[in-house]
């Protein structure tokens, strides 16, 4: 059988970004983030895929962290979940109680610090599954990213610790500032109008150009 066809290329490049995942993922938990496609015609049945390195877990046991609202640009408070997967066989008992840490830093310094306590129970299966959330309180301290660590150790010894960076400069309440005018001589009088919530810090510098 003989035949020929014809096709025609195009230069529609499409790139995709993956967006909020985390570098690593854990076997047996959720892997979440966003594909951004830029470029090209959106198509609904379009993939895209992603490499990632497994987590590695002496006993299979993981946290993941996410926080809520994803745009939390009118709220000074951002709800950090922490999720939790724990193989039954590293707590040796029916029933334990386990204390989940978290510690707040930015700039080297830590700002917030706190602990979880969850009861937890063997019976219902070999993997126990979980979420624990608590409050992140946003100041100017923690601009640009709040990186927060959760951990906490197992009767086995073993340690099991998840971690996030957190952005906060769409938390931080927005602060405007107007000039009276946009050019003046030396000498002259200028005045600028600033304004922000109740209760924010501000400062403001004035640089002469020569």
């Amino acid at each position: 059988m003989q035949g020929s066809t014809s096709a025609v290329f195009i230069r529609d490049y499409v790139r995709v970004l993956f967006e909020d995942t985390l570098d690593t993922y854990r076997p047996g938990m959720n892997f979440e983030g966003k594909a951004n496609q830029k470029g090209g015609k959106k198509q609904p049945d379009s993939e895209a895929r992603e490499r990632e390195r497994p987590f590695h877990s002496k006993g299979n046991s993981f946290l993941t962290l996410i926080y809520a609202p994803e745009n939390p640009s009118s709220s000074n408070e951002i709800t950090v979940m922490v999720k939790y997967t724990i193989d039954a066989r590293a707590l040796n008992l029916d029933k334990i109680t386990l204390d989940f840490c978290y510690i707040v830093l930015s700039q080297s310094r830590m700002h917030q610090n706190g602990r979880l306590s969850e009861s937890v129970s063997t019976r219902n299966g070999a993997v126990i599954t979980g979420e624990l959330r608590f409050t992140l309180n946003c100041q100017h301290t923690l601009v640009p990213f709040a990186h927060v660590v959760v951990f906490t150790v197992l009767p086995s010894k073993e340690p099991v610790t998840g971690s996030i960076l957190i952005p906060i400069q769409n938390v931080l309440p927005e602060v405007s500032i107007v000039f009276s005018s946009s050019k003046v001589e030396p000498g002259e009088t200028i005045s600028f109008t600033m304004k922000a919530k109740p209760g924010s810090l501000c400062s403001v510098r004035a640089l002469i150009r020569v």
